[in-house]
């Protein structure tokens, strides 16, 4: 083989090796890449072992800390009041999967308003930070301690509250509407009504003569559902008067009795206020004022539990004469 044969063969091996070399190093590149995108931000943690952490709104500058204390969780900064339970479970479900993704950059090169981190909603777990900002497309920009990633986790809605509200809304914590067997109510100027759930789930009432079996029925249900509409850090102002028909009416006010399955029983008040120039009427339980949306109100205020009266029969149309 001469020289010139040798040199080229020299030539093609180096070109083969370098080919090879370089689908080596892409693959290492991606590799890397991949381990990257997969990486979670909160590493070696699973939700059995968080038992606080807390939410910021920055762009309202609310936050919330989340704690655990024995098999609930509470709201600290509500005076331990309990925490939405389906919200919690959610955020630790989220939290132990959420991934890092790309790196696009230190926080220094980026501008506050960039990828929507004017209005980040930050998460502070386990001594570390994540900042959220807003989607885009199907990627979530977030921030870590200093730089900036598109995260394929884009589950921003699960820690942005719209309301910044965490705390439970269930008047009734633990139950669900058939749990409600019982119900008692005292509205004041008028005689107490009974409702009681049969062993036939049939529905009987006292203090109301010739109601409607199915009527009262859907209303235990109604009230063993019933959901707090809006909470009061300092009392709000109100009224005790409404209009109707063009005339002032009081409020109802009285007390009401809930029994469940299990035996135990709660009660909650009807103030005989509502929140002035809103709907929300106001209700009072353990001592804590809530408010309670008109509809399910006037549901416990104004009974309507007789049966609906038939439809009047309409008469037949004349033939029409030809």
């Amino acid at each position: 083989m001469n020289r010139k044969n040798l040199v080229l063969l020299a030539i093609l091996a180096l070109l083969i090796g370098g080919f090879v070399l370089k689908q080596h190093l892409d693959e290492q590149a991606i590799q890397k890449d991949i381990a990257q995108e997969n990486r979670a931000v909160f590493e070696g943690i699973v939700k059995e072992q968080i038992t606080e952490f807390a939410i910021t709104d920055t762009e309202k500058k609310i936050t919330s800390t989340l704690v655990k204390q024995g098999d609930r969780w509470v709201v600290k900064e509500k005076n331990n009041f309990p925490a939405d339970k389906a919200l919690v479970d959610k955020v630790l479900e989220t939290l132990p999967k959420f991934r890092y993704g790309t790196q696009i950059g230190d926080e220094e090169e980026m501008q506050k308003n960039s990828f929507g981190f004017d209005k980040a909603v930050e998460v502070k777990v386990a001594g570390k930070t994540l900042v959220l900002g807003n989607p885009a497309g199907a990627r979530l920009p977030i921030k870590v301690d200093g730089a900036l990633y598109l995260s394929p986790s884009n589950e921003r809605h699960v820690f942005a509250r719209y309301d910044g509200e965490w705390r439970e809304r269930k008047l009734f914590p633990g139950r669900e509407p058939a749990d409600a067997i019982g119900l008692k109510i005292a509205i004041e100027g008028r005689p107490p009504v009974e409702v009681k759930l049969g062993e036939n789930d049939e529905a009987t009432v006292t203090g109301i003569d010739g109601a409607d079996p199915q009527k009262a029925k859907a209303l235990l249900s109604a009230v063993g559902g019933l959901r707090i509409g809006s909470f009061f850090d300092a009392p709000p102002p109100m009224t005790d008067e409404v209009e109707k028909d063009k005339k002032k009416e009081k409020i109802a006010k009285g007390v009401v009795t809930v029994s469940f399955k299990n035996g135990e029983a709660a009660t909650f008040e009807l103030v005989g206020q509502k929140v002035k120039d809103k709907s929300d009427y106001l209700i009072s339980k353990d001592g804590v004022l809530f408010g309670l949306s008109e509809y399910y109100f006037n549901k416990l205020g104004s009974l309507d539990l007789l049966p609906n009266a038939p439809a009047p029969i309409k008469p037949a149309p004349k033939p029409v004469k030809k």
